[in-house]
This record gives structure tokens, sequence and C-alpha cells, in this order.
């Protein structure tokens, strides 16, 4: 569905909900020991933030060509549909565990890179506290017209997503998460990058 979007070069937005959104929808911590903290690099206190709240709000949309991921098992998948009332929804992990390689091998054109490292406009790290910053830094690409716009920036990308389409439904608005972090983080960063580790040191073992 996604894919062919893009190659038909249709406006619209999708926006990946998980377990680090639903955590700061609820006003849950996040600390050390988490993937969030550990590797993203952000913490959450025990208690609904702003961000959370407008990734709360986020779940509002109704357009037609608006698309949520959300988890597709329990008890995050009841826990988010009761927020959603659009039927397109579609599996968070449309771009990443064993759907990572079609990710990787589909052919993405040009487009704008939103990350914390290495992209074109750059996220800041503790979106707890700092996801305004990011959308000032939209700002400037409010007026683009047919343009490709990949997310990498966390939970910040599903607000960011949420308040460009908002103001301009003229784009294509993917928050691709972690699946690019092997272009823009050069590194390792979740299990289902292990393949592409091996073979960029080298190690392309297929019995290991």
């Amino acid at each position: 569905m996604i894919y062919e979007l893009i190659k038909k070069r249709d406006p619209f937005a999708f926006v990946r909900y998980c377990d680090g959104e639903l955590a700061l929808i609820e006003g849950k911590p996040i600390g050390p020991g988490t993937q969030a903290t550990d590797i993203d690099n952000w913490t959450a206190p025990n208690y609904i933030t702003e961000l959370g709240e407008a990734l709360r709000e986020g779940l509002k949309c109704e357009d037609p060509n608006y698309y949520y991921g959300i988890p597709q098992h329990e008890p995050m998948y009841s826990k988010y549909r009761k927020f959603i009332a659009n039927t397109n929804i579609l599996d968070t992990d449309i771009f990443i565990n064993d759907n990572w390689d079609k990710f990787c091998e589909f052919d993405w054109g040009e487009y704008i890179l939103v990350a914390n490292e290495n992209g074109d406009i750059e996220s800041p790290s503790d979106c707890v506290n700092t996801w305004k910053i990011l959308l000032e830094r939209l700002i400037p690409y409010l007026d683009r017209t047919n343009t490709l716009f990949l997310f990498s920036a966390g939970p910040m990308s599903c607000v960011a997503i949420d308040w460009m389409w908002r103001q301009n439904p003229n784009n294509m608005y993917v928050d691709v998460g972690s699946a690019i972090d092997y272009k823009t983080k050069n590194r390792v960063t979740r299990p289902f990058m292990r393949k592409w580790d091996k073979i960029i040191n080298g190690n392309n073992n297929s019995n290991s």
C-alpha cells in the first residue's frame, strides 16, 4: 500500500505508533535499560507531557489519505484502536523486522530526510523537551508540493507529520523510523539490522 502510493506520487501521510509512543500517551516513565534511552537517547517522566498529549491528538485524523501503523498484537492494538476512528490501519512493522529487506531494496527516489543524524533536517535527540524545535525547523518546508518527506525522529515523527499534513496535504509524509538507521547512523541499532552488519564487515556467513 505505502510503496504503491509513493510510486504513484499520491499525497498521503503515514505515521507509526509503537511502545514508546504509547508510554508517552499514557504518561509512563521511560529511562535507562530501554531502547529509547540506551540507543535513541531520550527519556520520559512519570506523567503525561505535552508531547504525549500531541501524540494522542495525532490519532484523531480521519482523512482518507492518512494512514496509521500500529502493533498488530495485544494489548497495544486495542489500546490504540480506541483512539483511532480512521479505518486506514496498517502494521507498524511495515518497514522493519521481516519487512526490512524490502525497505532497503525499494527505490525511494528523491526525498527530504528528517533525522537526528545525517538528515536534511536535523531533529533534536531529547524529543520530550525539544519536539517543538523540530516543528520550527520544518516551517520553511511547508510550501513544498509533491515532495516526499521521510521521518526518522522517534515519537516526534508522528507529531511532525500530523502538523505538516494539516497545513499542507500536498506531499508525501512517511515515518520510516529506525529502518533508515543503517544510512543515517552507519551502525546497527536494532536486531533486524544484524544481517546488514555482517555484509558491511565482510562476514556474510549464511550459516550464522
